[in-house]
């Protein structure tokens, strides 16, 4: 996705200025609205906005206004749609790479589509349950990319004139002697903004794809102390500023919230192995919180270990 950035930066000078120069081109105020709300979330969201910034983000100001201004202004004036195929990623280590088999940008006056979608490639040497997992990988991605095509796609169709976006990448999060993690990110934009993240691990020592419930020994109620220790990490941080907020069951006026977290909760592993739970946006905050993230340290869990 840079070369979209590096597009935008070649535009700027000659593009954006001739335009401006012209007459200030006037966003609707539904779409101004949209971009404030986007903008202020992705100052909140470190982690997010660092890879939503690749479709209309800046570091500053000035340049973020001048990337909306060249999606509904400029970008409708350029090719609509540039596809790719089996565009290869460095190997990312172990028997297990990564290659980019789809990549396609669609932009029209009203609507801006970027989609890259990833595929697990092991060596013929491999073990068959590592075969089979980077398979279940494979589907299991390209089903969730289908279906947030389609879902985009039927936005368009309802509401042809509405100013709507929507992005897919994905990162290799974790890759070690033992786990690798890939991470799937969607991203719409509309009547308001969401992202998803959806991970999938596979164990290099087993050669199988697996979710959260099968680290643990059966014995281990994990679900009970993760979501002690979530709840705990919630309150210190409200405590600690006033504008971080989180929904607890039974602890706020929204008549739902956090109670435990799912058996099968998003997880990746960090650099010190310890666990890191991902909550949905609007899970267990408002909007303006993004994706919450909560650190379970390794302490709590590595006795109780499949």
């Amino acid at each position: 996705m840079r070369h979209m950035s590096d597009r935008m930066d070649d535009q700027i000078d000659a593009r954006i200025r001739e335009t401006l120069q012209r007459s200030a081109p006037q966003i609707p105020e539904d779409v101004s609205a949209r971009f404030d709300d986007a903008l202020s979330e992705a100052v909140e969201q470190e982690k997010i906005h660092k890879w939503k910034r690749k479709w209309w983000q800046k570091p500053a100001v000035a340049s973020l206004i001048t990337a909306c201004l060249l999606v509904f202004v400029l970008l409708p004036n350029m090719n609509a749609n540039i596809s790719y195929a089996m565009q290869e990623l460095p190997v990312i280590g172990g028997l297990i790479r990564v290659v980019t088999v789809y990549k396609q940008e669609t932009s029209s006056e009203h609507h801006f589509q970027e989609v890259t979608k990833p595929q697990l490639e092991v060596s013929e040497e491999s073990s068959q349950e590592l075969k089979d997992a980077s398979k279940l990988v494979n589907a299991n991605v390209d089903a969730r990319i289908n279906q947030a095509m389609a879902e985009f796609q039927k936005e368009v169709d309802a509401y042809p004139e509405a100013y709507s976006g929507m992005m897919t990448d994905y990162e290799v999060v974790t890759n070690t002697d033992q786990w690798f993690t890939l991470r799937l990110m969607v991203y719409y934009s509309a009547a308001s903004s969401n992202t998803e993240y959806h991970y999938y691990h596979i164990d290099k020592q087993t050669g199988e794809m697996v979710t959260l419930s099968d680290l643990f020994v059966s014995d281990y109620d994990y679900v009970e102390k993760f979501s002690k220790e979530v709840k705990k990490q919630m309150h210190d941080r409200m405590k600690k500023d006033e504008n971080i907020t989180y929904m607890i069951a039974g602890e706020d006026d929204f008549g739902g919230g956090f109670s435990a977290i799912d058996p099968e909760q998003n997880f990746y592993w960090d650099e010190e192995g310890n666990l890191v739970l991902v909550f949905d946006k609007y899970a267990v905050a408002p909007g303006y919180m993004g994706c919450p993230e909560f650190t379970i340290a390794r302490d709590l869990f590595e006795k109780h270990m499949n």
